[in-house]
């Protein structure tokens, strides 16, 4: 293998569409190739023969010329060796759950799949750049399969995360190693039912006009979208706080609702800031600690600005860190608006950060933030 002259290599993204199935069936499956970037599409069936309506497997292929020092480590590595580079993130032999993964000769042990981050940094940069290539070829043919021909599906695409193959030519394909994956977030919420829960939920249920508000059905949707469909989130969770701070209004003021309904509301952190606090002023019930949520009411204004942006142009990108503080930011707002009404139980359901700065006893409910890191060196 020459120094200079780059070498071929071929790629495979492989993964299972969410929702898609062939009507009733194609025999020689589907085919499309991408004329710009020569990525080459193929959907087929996977399963048995005789279910027309069997789910199917997406394949998007790319053979792409990479520096030879890629292709060797590859080839070492494909026949269960580990090529030594300069500046490697552990040193031979390698030792992990107490066993020598590879040995100070580069033998990978049997059954032990090298982490990503162990490739060289130019082998990392050749998967990244190919992986997003074909994701985002293969994304947007799928939406346009979905859009053209009016089929119907979940938010999200694939069923999982597809995976990345690879190979040198003449070899089969085979599976390139995982990253590290790392993911934080609340932990699942578990009925509790402790005796100020029994006792909470039979006062609401004596009470036949109560119902859960249209507000917190729209924001358990978000909720729900959020990991597949950020952008649908936030517009749905911003308008579970319009839906739900236009229902306070109409509370506390039964005459306005009807106004409500039919014109344009006023910028709802204005609401928030000025219009309710004001009303109840009025009605002799002063907010003594309004002031106090000035900062949640400043990024409800420029999450609003957020949204403005996102339909206008369809081209904000929404990062999973904002989407979780506007999702919980909105639950504090919907639940402050039921503790106004009276419900004291939802007190236990605002986030700690506003329960402290309100200055309110901690939460009776327990649910933890939650760290969880897979794969790695």
């Amino acid at each position: 293998m020459s120094d200079i002259d780059d070498v071929k290599m071929d790629f495979l993204l492989m993964g299972a569409p969410a929702g898609l199935r062939f009507n009733p069936a194609l025999p020689g499956g589907l085919h499309f190739l991408d004329p710009i970037s020569r990525v080459e599409i193929k959907l087929d069936v996977e399963g048995s023969q005789e279910n027309l309506f069997r789910p199917l497997v997406c394949r998007a292929y790319l053979s792409i010329y990479v520096r030879p020092s890629v292709v060797r480590f590859v080839s070492s590595l494909l026949v269960g060796r580990f090529e030594s580079y300069e500046d490697m993130p552990i040193s031979l032999p390698y030792v992990k759950y107490g066993a020598t993964q590879i040995d100070a000769n580069g033998n990978i042990a049997k059954g032990f799949g090298v982490p990503f981050e162990m490739y060289p940094p130019q082998v990392q940069s050749v998967c990244d750049t190919v992986e997003a290539s074909l994701l985002q070829t293969v994304e947007r043919f799928l939406r346009f399969l979905r859009w053209q021909q009016n089929i119907d599906g979940p938010h999200f695409l694939f069923e999982g995360s597809p995976s990345l193959y690879w190979r040198i030519e003449g070899d089969a394909y085979r599976h390139v190693g995982l990253r590290v994956q790392n993911s934080e977030g609340a932990s699942p919420a578990g009925i509790e039912w402790k005796h100020d829960d029994q006792a909470d939920l039979e006062t609401l249920w004596l009470d036949q006009a109560a119902d859960e508000p249209l507000a917190h059905e729209l924001l358990r949707e978000a909720k729900n979208i959020a990991e597949h469909s950020p952008r649908s989130s936030f517009l749905v969770a911003t308008s579970a706080l319009e839906v739900g701070t236009k229902a306070y209004v109409a509370h506390l003021r039964p005459e306005t609702a009807w106004l409500l309904a039919e014109l344009p509301a006023p910028p709802i952190h204005k609401m928030l800031r000025t219009y309710i606090p004001d009303l109840h002023t009025a009605q002799g019930t002063p907010l003594t600690y309004w002031d106090k949520l000035r900062p949640l009411f400043k990024r409800v204004e420029a999450n609003a600005t957020t949204r403005n942006k996102l339909t206008h142009t369809g081209r904000v990108s929404i990062s999973p860190e904002l989407l979780e503080s506007h999702i919980q930011d909105i639950s504090d707002i919907l639940y402050l608006f039921d503790v106004l009404k009276g419900h004291e139980w939802a007190k236990h359901n605002l986030s700690h950060s506003l329960r402290s700065a309100l200055g309110w006893p901690a939460s009776r409910r327990t649910r933890h933030r939650v760290s969880l890191r897979v794969g790695g060196i």
